[in-house]
């Protein structure tokens, strides 16, 4: 904290941003927050909740200026948030698909506005990485976006999460803001998307 303190006093006694003084600071504070997870022996599920709490709700309740936006900010393609939530997906189903010749394994499909996730089983020859990234096709993201927004009055428009089930594969699509692709969502998605496979497996044996 001491050491945090001192970087912080030199940074704002400086008349021009010091980007090396800001990463180290940026460390630092990295370097506590851990310390206290690992001292409160939090897991994988309980840390991605803080950082959900931090980063996102946190954010949009007190809307601070650059954070509250960045919240609604679109994610680019590079960015490790979309490779993170669809860990998740291969964490939880992995196991129970990764047999008799098949993997289970995650199809991205990013646009500015949009961005789905296919999540299929394939033959094990045709395997090359668990996440990979693929070319969205125009006519299918139109699609998608007209289905997922809800015209409420002439000016607002409620988007909405499209999710569903096919043989081979399930699906979902979200608008491309970060708050809905963050980890701790994932967790949530995934155990709906679990539960709707115990359900439909019941009715099947109905």
């Amino acid at each position: 904290v001491e050491l945090i303190e001192k970087l912080f006093n030199e940074f704002y006694s400086q008349t021009m941003s010091n980007n090396t003084l800001k990463a180290k600071i940026d460390s630092q504070i990295a370097k506590i927050e851990n310390s206290i997870l690992d001292r409160l022996k939090c897991s994988e599920t309980e840390k991605n909740l803080i950082d959900y709490a931090l980063k996102i709700s946190i954010p949009l309740a007190t809307k601070p200026r650059g954070w509250y936006e960045n919240v609604f900010a679109p994610i680019k393609k590079a960015d490790h948030l979309l490779d993170d939530y669809a860990q998740v997906y291969i964490d939880r189903f992995a196991n129970s698909f990764n047999r008799n010749g098949k993997r289970f394994v995650v199809e991205i499909y990013h646009s500015q506005q949009i961005i789905g996730m296919y999540f299929k089983i394939i033959d094990d020859a045709d395997f090359t990485q668990e996440i990979r990234y693929c070319k969205p096709e125009k006519t299918v993201l139109s699609m998608v976006v007209t289905l997922s927004s809800h015209q409420m009055t002439e000016q607002l428009f409620i988007q909405k999460d499209i999710r569903g089930f096919e043989r081979d594969f399930f699906y979902i699509f979200k608008p491309n803001e970060k708050r809905l692709w963050h980890r701790a969502i994932a967790h949530l998605d995934v155990n709906e998307f679990a539960d709707a496979m115990l359900r439909a497996g019941g009715d099947d044996n109905e």
